[in-house]
This record gives C-alpha cells, structure tokens and sequence, in this order.
C-alpha cells in the first residue's frame, strides 16, 4: 500500500494479462477533533483543530450577523484567524471540513467572547499631550511614550532646545550644529548643558540614542571644564566619562579620565553609522555602560570621579560624517 497524493494505491507483482481495478467509493467524513479558539485583543481570535484526513477549513461564525472564513488548503491541522470581532461581545461559531471527496463534517457550535473594550489608550506623543502629568515627560520615541522626569534632557523633535539650558561652541572655522528633521547634528563644534556650575555627581546616568560615524573624537557623555574652547574646557580637559570614537580607527570606546589615571576600552559588537541606545551610569564605584540593552553592562569601568561633571555632545573634525543625536537625558540612577 502506497499513499499518493492523499489516496492509498496498492501495487502487487503480475503476470501479462488484463486486469479490472475496482475502487471503493470514499464516503467517510474527516473526524474533527481539538477545537480550540484563542482569542486575542484589537478584534481578532484564532480557532485551531485537527482532522484524521486531509481536509480543508472553514468556520461558520455568528453574533448580529452571519460570518465566515475559509482555507481551501488540505491539511491536517487547522486554523482560521477571524479578524474584525466587536470589542465585549459573545460570539457563536462552528468549525467545517471536507475532505477531498467532498465528505463535510462539523464540530459545534462552540462560544466564546471578546475582551471589552479598553477605557482609554493612548498610543502616540498627541494623545498623552491631551493629559495633565506631574513629574513625567512626554517622549516621542516610537509613536510616543510617558517616562519620568530626567534631571535634564533634550529631544530634538521640536529642533534645538533654549540657549539657556544647552549652548554650542565650534571647535574651528565652519563648525555648526543643527536640530534639522528630529535630529541633532553636530559638525566640529560642542554642545554641551549650561550654565557650566549646574554638574550631576555619582548615583546619575546618562542616557542617549545616537549614531557615531568613523572620524575622530567624536565624544558623548559627562564631562568636567568650563565652556572654553581649549585649555579647560569641556571635553578638553579631565574629568570625563563617554563614549567616543576616540581616534577613529573604526571602533567606539567606552572612556574614562579621572585626570590622575584613565582608561579606554572598546564596545564589542556596536556598528558605526548606524543608530544604538546607549546608557552610562555612574556609580560609586565607577562607570557601567550599555548599549541597546540595559540589563547588564556591557563594560565597567572602576575609575572613581569626585568632581561634577555635565552632559555633552562632541564632534571635533568638519566633514560630511556628522555626529547624529535622537535624544539625551540624564536620569538618576536606578540601583
């Protein structure tokens, strides 16, 4: 006995002669089994069954009015997506099979009902702006999100923020930052908090989404110095804790210089050019840093830091490989 395209075929050794083949007519409906429905938010649910023969599926599906979905396919396991269902309502439906012979058979009906419908859902940064909130900032990262609060923080959706709270400075001629279509750019210059004796201390992180390219000392994270362009300022002088392409040679570093001993260690597996979320905490025992997920660092630094130190954001060469910037905030620590 053979099975061929669902049908069973048997094949015997013969002598030369002519032979008659009588063929039993199948008349014997599938045997349906397993019915189960899971049933979902956001108006749909799924019904899953099982016949003993190759079969189609269909289900037969009710509440004010008569529905139903179809699979022409013969399979074994079975199932059907309904999609379009009423929030909070009881739904009556019957699963269907035939099997190649046109033999049907039905298992039901069978009951069950949707979720009811959600108060209220806010999915996008203009539906949560509708609310009052306290303590919180209305993020449009994704569509939108509520989050706490940071200490200080910009988004760059709006373009740059108030000169009294961020300032920037070019490192040379043709230095510029921009906040053009969501995002900050910045090219030979720095950008930086200010006033520059508002510093954050150990027990802060600061977090960020940006995309580093491969030139030079391109530099985002806590920095101590005023806002001179060398000598002492920022980022040109000690203390600092950031992450930073340092001198380009096409890996992204995390970096710590307590102005007495540093050290510099490469983020593994961090692609240039491309967008990544990136997280620094400080702590009393030094630095953690993370990249995409923050559950667990992916380098610790123990160089310990006494003196404040501020955000800031740092492209020292004018090219075409900008520094790229969705959002920066400083939030205290989460221990």
């Amino acid at each position: 006995i053979e099975l061929i395209k669902g049908i069973e075929y048997a094949f015997f050794d013969s002598t030369e002669a002519s032979y008659a083949a009588t063929y039993a007519i199948d008349d014997t409906e599938p045997m349906i089994s397993s019915v189960v429905v899971d049933v979902q938010r956001y108006g749909t649910a799924t019904i899953n069954w099982t016949t003993d023969e190759p079969s189609n599926s269909r289900v037969n599906y009710t509440s004010n009015s008569s529905e139903f979905a179809f699979d022409p396919a013969y399979v074994l396991q079975h199932s059907i997506e309904l999609v379009g269902l009423l929030a909070g309502t009881n739904y009556s439906y019957t699963v269907i099979s035939s099997d190649q012979a046109g033999n049907k058979a039905s298992s039901g009906p069978f009951q069950f009902t949707t979720p009811p419908p959600a108060c209220f859902e806010f999915d996008t940064a203009n539906d949560f702006e509708q609310g009052l909130f306290q303590d919180t900032l209305i993020v449009s990262r994704e569509n939108g999100e509520v989050i706490l609060a940071p200490v200080v923080g910009a988004e760059f959706s709006g373009g740059l923020p108030p000169d009294s709270e961020w300032d920037w400075v070019p490192w040379t001629g043709g230095g510029n930052v921009t906040g053009a279509n969501g995002t900050l750019e910045v090219d030979g210059s720095r950008f930086n908090t200010v006033p520059k004796e508002t510093t954050y201390s150990k027990g802060n992180s600061i977090e960020f989404r940006a995309s580093f390219s491969n030139e030079r000392l391109q530099h985002i994270g806590f920095g101590g110095g005023d806002d001179a362009i060398g000598g002492v300022g920022m980022f040109n002088t000690a203390p600092w804790a950031l992450i930073s392409t340092k001198n380009g040679d096409g890996s992204l570093y995390a970096r710590v210089n307590s102005g007495s001993t540093s050290e510099d260690v490469v983020l593994p597996n961090v692609s240039l050019n491309e967008f990544h979320t990136f997280r620094l905490d400080w702590t009393v025992a030094g630095f953690n840093f993370f990249v995409d997920n923050f559950q667990e660092p992916v380098v610790t630094i123990s160089e310990t830091i006494s003196q404040g130190m501020r955000p800031g954001i740092s492209d020292y060469d004018v090219s075409a490989n900008k520094l790229l910037v969705d959002w920066i905030r400083v939030l205290p620590y989460a221990s």
